[in-house]
């Protein structure tokens, strides 16, 4: 039976001048890169909530370790006026197409 690799533990959204919440992570074996999904916020209550921000990682198998890039914004992930919340990603492997659902709350409604 195949064993799974045990990875190190490792804080991809640090809370500072920002807090992040509602992290999603998509593995794409093929590629063997790790996609990591959170919202952005300027505090951790809900109507906060600003962006969502993404950072990609590159899994070396011979080591056994992520290399992580720097955050991104996902700036296809913004409706103006709304704060794009719950990201959600879906990759399609027949398409090779990667889907992120996520919610649009109008200003500063809680959801």
């Amino acid at each position: 039976m195949a064993t799974c690799p045990v990875l190190q533990k490792e804080t991809l959204f640090r809370t500072g001048v920002h807090a992040y919440r509602i992290p999603a992570l998509l593995y794409l074996k093929k590629q063997k890169t790790l996609l990591a999904f959170a919202e952005k916020r300027a505090s951790k209550t809900d109507e906060h909530a600003e962006l969502i921000v993404l950072r990609r990682g590159s899994y070396n198998e011979a080591t056994n370790r992520v290399k992580w890039q720097p955050e991104e914004v996902v700036t296809q992930a913004q409706l103006e006026g709304h704060r794009s919340m719950n990201p959600c990603p879906l990759y399609d492997k027949q398409t090779k197409t990667l889907f992120l659902f996520f919610i649009a709350v109008p200003g500063r409604v809680s959801e």
